[in-house]
């Protein structure tokens, strides 16, 4: 017999729940065909169902398992003879009455109504009810179960499946003439062609293989670099935020200062000293250095908020305290307040004064944090360090206000004479570049609304997700007052309906590019937003994707090693922001989240669609494109932690080829691939920062972080591999039967 390499239509049914109008419609061309041709020989099928369909690895449809079929003039269709399946069988056939060509009519006529709807016409629990069910009930009309469905479809099913073979189609090439007479004319412009999946997005290859083998060994690099680079390591803190306010509040506590309601928490990280230790004695050295402090604000009443800041390990660096308007503190010997100041730079600091050089000492003047016209007469003590961690000298401060201590401060000093840079942070220009984009895509999707069919489903909940996302990301400025509550209220709302347009009109114009450069390499991604997410496709996406990702976090790790340690470059900014203000806030793993499907967006559905610009407009080579195309991106700094080094001449072409690798992923897979990859990459990325951090505090958030992306990805797997689960269930249950 011939080999078919393919799959039945049942598995795709299954894998699916339907198919799109314009493959249905020319898979059932096809079986017609072979229909026609078996009834022109004289033959009735008599068993035709999806298990008994194969489509090849080109599309095109064989009708097989003859094994029930016998000629029309033989007595093995006489009356009393029951032969078929359940639930594909002609009322006729049920009932042992004469079976003709009009049988395997109805036969088709189901087979139709699974693939235009999803699902069977008739369920039942047992083949004889299933039986009743043909003979007695009708099933409900196509288009409830699926609106779209051309009329011509629906009343084509319909026909096909009435109980009296005389109602029916008399030939299945009246059939195919009723399935392929032209609809009512409709606009031109209109696209509503959904691509099948080429075969290896739907079907595990023994390429996949080598795809875990890359995820392993991604894994296998990713921790021994990342000690090697990484701020985390030597960043390990022992407190959560509880622990924080406590902490913070007995500082304020010993040094007198008034408490009142809990304010503030926040972070602050200071580039310009990991940048000037990077230059001067490499990045391996800069990255045993700490450059994070965190703070807490307490309000007294009618009184500027108090400030702590604490390092890693809870020790005081910072105090800054108010007074009132009508405190006049009695102005004191230098001595005295000399004493003062020692005795605090003891307790506060562990520190010496005998060790350390007396850089200044004298009057001064206390405004107080931010008062500009409240003046408090103080005296002012400045020590520095003689040594410093290369070239950064900690100086400390003391300022009392009377015999009150009005501000501590013990950190380190840049060098006289440093240029402060911001070659931590993307250049203005790449936000400007990213913002162009987005606004390009926005632009090309009004003026696309009308050309593209986007799904319902897929639209509202992309509005409805993005004003999510928005709308909780302006309340975390949520105070306890009325008038703020309200602010807020209408800040959230604006920024959610802001967010909602941009991402209706932007994703219509990803939609349109992305048809044009490769229509295929989008339907996986549309699944995500019906019934079809856990459709097999779907599945096996995420898991590729896990695997890219978890490789391509090897592959940064070691070029982050070696551009750290041989060609001169450091880590950029993204190493520090976000990092130490994931460690206080209330939701850590939700942030985490967020902010990996930030990165994705913006890597993702910022490449690629300018790829498909470039091929549809002015670039007619594809290779030539996505050359460009990874030219562009990188040269504007976008980035979602690829290659997060500086300096930027030099991370150009790091970027530049992290961005290929990106590119080959997408027209080797697909966008879903694509995107999974990128997220799984931005998450580890920064999850497991957080994870080194907290260890000493007990992270379990972040472990609840990973915990939900394992689930992720079994999940995916489990769907990606249902059919063979399947399969093996039923043996396993046969076997014990």
């Amino acid at each position: 017999m011939e080999y078919v390499e393919g799959e039945s239509l049942s598995a795709i049914l299954q894998r699916f729940r339907g198919m799109p109008f314009r493959r249905g419609l020319e898979w059932a061309q096809q079986i017609c065909s072979a229909l026609a041709e078996a009834h022109a020989q004289g033959i009735v099928h008599r068993d035709l169902k999806p298990q008994n369909i194969l489509i090849d690895r080109q599309g095109n449809v064989k009708v097989t398992d003859f094994g029930l079929a016998r000629s029309v003039e033989t007595d093995a269709t006489q009356p009393g003879t029951i032969l078929g399946t359940p639930a594909y069988m002609a009322p006729e056939q049920v009932e042992g009455k004469w079976v003709d060509v009009r049988s395997d009519i109805y036969s088709l006529g189901l087979v139709l109504y699974e693939m235009f709807t999803g699902q069977r016409a008739f369920q039942a629990d047992t083949p004889i009810a299933l039986a009743r069910k043909q003979v007695h009930e009708v099933p409900p009309a196509p288009r409830q179960l699926e609106p779209d469905l051309p009329e011509r479809i629906d009343r084509a099913i319909q026909r096909c499946l009435e109980k009296d073979p005389k109602k029916r189609f008399q030939s299945v090439g009246d059939l195919e003439a009723a399935l392929t007479a032209q609809p009512k004319a409709v606009p031109a412009a209109i696209e509503v062609e959904e691509v099948a999946l080429p075969f290896h997005l739907i079907r595990w290859q023994r390429s996949d293989w080598l795809l875990l083998i890359a995820a392993v060994i991604g894994l296998v690099l990713f921790f021994p670099f990342f000690d090697r680079t990484s701020l985390a390591p030597h960043n390990k803190i022992g407190f959560d935020r509880s622990a924080l306010l406590r902490i913070t509040q007995e500082y304020a506590q010993r040094l007198g200062a008034p408490l009142g309601e809990q304010g503030e928490i926040g972070t602050l990280e200071d580039w310009d000293q990991y940048e000037h230790v990077a230059r001067t004695a490499g990045a391996p050295a800069a990255a045993k250095g700490a450059y994070w402090v965190w703070y807490v604000d307490w309000f007294p009443p009618n009184l500027k908020p108090t400030r702590v800041y604490v390092d890693k390990t809870g020790s005081l660096v910072a105090f800054s305290r108010d007074f009132p308007p009508d405190d006049a503190a009695q102005k004191i010997p230098l001595e005295e307040a000399k004493a003062i100041a020692e005795d605090a730079l003891r307790r506060f600091f562990q520190r010496d004064p005998a060790g350390l050089e007396l850089e200044s000492a004298g009057s001064d003047v206390w405004l107080g944090r931010g008062s500009a016209t409240l003046e408090h007469a103080a005296t002012t003590f400045v020590w520095a360090d003689p040594v410093g961690f290369h070239g950064l000298r900690r100086r400390y401060v003391v300022r009392l206000v009377g015999r009150d201590i009005a501000l501590l401060d013990a950190q380190p000093d840049l060098p006289p004479g440093y240029i402060r840079r911001r070659w931590g942070s993307p250049p203005n220009w790449a936000y400007a570049t990213g913002a162009l984009l987005f606004l390009l895509l926005m632009a090309l999707g009004f003026a696309q609304r009308g050309r593209v069919e986007l799904r319902a489903r897929w639209r509202r909940l992309t509005v409805a997700g993005v004003s999510l996302l928005f709308g909780f990301a302006a309340w975390f400025g949520f105070r306890s007052t009325l008038a703020t509550f309200l602010a807020t209220l209408i800040l959230s709302a604006a920024m959610a309906l802001l967010g909602a347009v941009v991402a209706f009109f932007s994703s219509i114009g990803v939609e349109v590019c992305l048809r044009k450069l490769a229509p295929e390499k989008f339907g996986t991604f549309l699944h995500l937003f019906d019934r079809r997410i856990a459709s097999e496709p779907c599945g096996l996406a995420l898991l590729r994707g896990t695997c890219l990702g978890l490789a391509l976090l090897g592959v940064d790790a070691v070029v982050t090693s070696v551009a750290t340690t041989h060609l001169g470059m450091w880590l950029d900014a993204s190493h520090l922001k976000n990092q130490a203000w994931f460690t206080i806030s209330r939701w850590p793993h939700f942030e985490i989240f967020l902010l990996a499907i930030g990165k994705t967006l913006w890597v993702g559905l910022a490449l690629i669609p300018v790829v498909a610009f470039l091929t549809t407009r002015w670039v007619r080579r594809l290779w030539l494109a996505c050359l460009l195309a990874a030219a562009l991106a990188a040269a504007s700094s976008i980035h979602g932690t690829f290659g997060a080094l500086q300096p930027n001449h030099l991370k150009v072409p790091v970027l530049f080829l992290l961005y290929l690798i990106l590119i080959g992923v997408f027209f080797r897979y697909d966008l879903l691939t694509l995107l999974w990859a990128i997220f799984t990459f931005g998450f580890w990325w920064q999850n497991y920062r957080m994870l080194v951090m907290l260890e000493q505090a007990g992270p379990l958030s972040v472990v609840l972080a990973f915990i939900l992306w394992g689930l992720i990805v079994v999940a995916a797997a489990a769907v990606a591999f249902q059919s063979p689960l399947r399969s093996g269930y039923h043996r396993l249950a046969t076997t014990f039967e």
